[in-house]
């Protein structure tokens, strides 16, 4: 069975590889972090640490799409012999975390090994979305990218959910070891489905590259140029550069915060808090299909203001009132509002980096926009320590409702996705004038 000649397999295996990305992110950022608040005794410096180390490959994860385009085996595919080499060494620093006498004791090595393992994550995420570019159908891709978010956050809430209580039962290691055999098996999908028919399946079976003349189409250097110029000049793509950077530090930096305050200071236990952080990623997708619902008819601008606004309502107003904080089902209705109103907000956001990019550098350009979006993950996880030591749980709660309020919506407002249509126009302009002006010179240097 080959990839693009089935459509269920091509689904179903890309789904796979998105939930294989998610579940060692929960692992770490739910389940671990709890686990190293409540059994370590650690504070917001470690967790936070812990979490931004978590995210910050995936900040320079643009440097892996020259190095996979360039170099590959081809007999096996273009983008599955990275898949694998990728997932391959997931599984192993995961393998390797077993290795650890006492992660408590041994934090810094822990930290070295998610470190690695996310490096190789976010090659794996690289490969794959450049696996679905090349074989996805354009009528499939609304719903490939759907499935293939959620099942990000599935791997995710099995991590928070299935590995805790795997976890409360048999020990950290049983749950490290169960997350690496789980990876095993998702990893086999791509080891027995090939790209394309004819390919080779392993090195030293049968086959040879297939479909080269449509994997090689490039513009000119002096065409890319041009047009990641005039994508990047205008005021509207200059912005969304100010929203990708500020678009998650509010809710990372909530979250590191979050599982200090209420195992430290309500009594929660590391399961419970993983427990419930993952099932709101069940409500975050719920948002995330919502959000992307409406935003397709209303426009995706509407929605990502109001988002917003009601994001930022919804901490200004948990926040003002004290008593709710040390009622479970009041707090997980709070996070359960958080995750479905920022899961509308980052489809949302998603969608008008698509809308503001110009077709023919913006593979380019939204690789820039979701590098800094994470670099936003990365700061708001540094940032919760520094919070946490000069503010209670409501004033973090008001400063960053506050800032969702008044500084993202402000950058919304002077966001215009059309005029991304103008400056395309202008481009190909500048390209047709500067191709008369060349073939003038040529003409006279004849002469001459």
């Amino acid at each position: 069975m080959n990839l693009s000649e089935n459509k269920f397999a091509r689904l179903f295996t890309l789904c796979a590889m998105y939930a294989a990305q998610g579940i060692p992110f929960g692992f770490v950022t739910r389940l671990l972090a709890s686990y190293l608040v409540d059994e370590g005794g650690y504070d917001t410096a470690v967790v936070g640490k812990l979490t931004a180390i978590v995210t910050l490959p995936w900040v320079i994860k643009w440097i892996w799409g020259p190095v996979i385009d360039r170099y590959t085996y081809r007999p096996m595919g273009r983008r599955r012999p990275w898949i694998l080499f990728a997932q391959l060494f997931m599984v192993i620093t995961i393998a390797a975390m077993l290795l650890i006498p006492d992660v408590i004791k041994n934090i810094n090595t822990l930290l070295v090994l998610v470190f690695i393992n996310n490096v190789f994550a976010s090659l794996q995420d690289v490969s794959v979305d450049a696996l679905a570019v090349e074989l996805l159908e354009e009528k499939e891709r609304g719903l490939a990218n759907g499935l293939m978010y959620g099942s990000a956050s599935a791997g995710a809430a099995f991590s928070s959910i299935v590995l805790a209580h795997v976890k409360d039962s048999y020990g950290l290691r049983t749950a490290m070891a169960v997350q690496a055999a789980v990876l095993c098996l998702i990893m086999f999908l791509p080891l027995l489905l090939k790209e394309r028919r004819g390919e080779k399946l392993l090195p030293w079976t049968k086959g040879k590259p297939m479909d080269l003349d449509k994997q090689e189409t490039m513009a000119s250097i002096f065409q890319f140029l041009v047009h990641l110029k005039a994508a990047f000049s205008i005021r509207s793509a200059f912005m969304m550069i100010f929203l990708a950077l500020f678009i998650k530090v509010a809710v990372d930096l909530h979250g590191v915060v979050s599982i200090v305050y209420y195992i430290k200071e309500m009594g929660w236990t590391d399961v419970e808090s993983s427990d419930i952080r993952g099932k709101v990623d069940f409500f975050a997708l719920l948002g995330c299909f919502l959000g992307g619902f409406i935003a397709d008819r209303l426009g995706h601008k509407k929605i990502a203001i109001s988002a917003t606004i009601l994001f930022g309502a919804s901490y200004i107003i948990f926040a003002s009132i004290p008593s709710l904080w040390a009622i479970k089902m009041a707090v997980k209705i709070f996070f359960a509002v958080e995750g479905a109103l920022y899961g509308a907000l980052a489809v949302a956001f998603f969608a008008m980096c698509m809308d503001v990019s110009l077709p023919l550098v913006a593979g380019t350009q939204f690789t820039a926009y979701m590098s800094l979006s994470n670099l936003s993950s990365t700061l708001g996880c540094w940032m919760a320590d520094w919070f946490y030591k000069r503010m209670d749980y409501g004033q973090i709660l008001i400063f960053w409702g506050i800032f969702h309020i008044v500084v993202i919506t402000i950058i919304l407002l002077f966001i215009n996705p059309r005029q991304r249509i103008q400056t395309l126009e202008d481009s190909k302009r500048e390209l047709l004038v500067t191709d008369v002006n060349n073939n003038l010179k040529e003409n006279q240097n004849e002469k001459k």
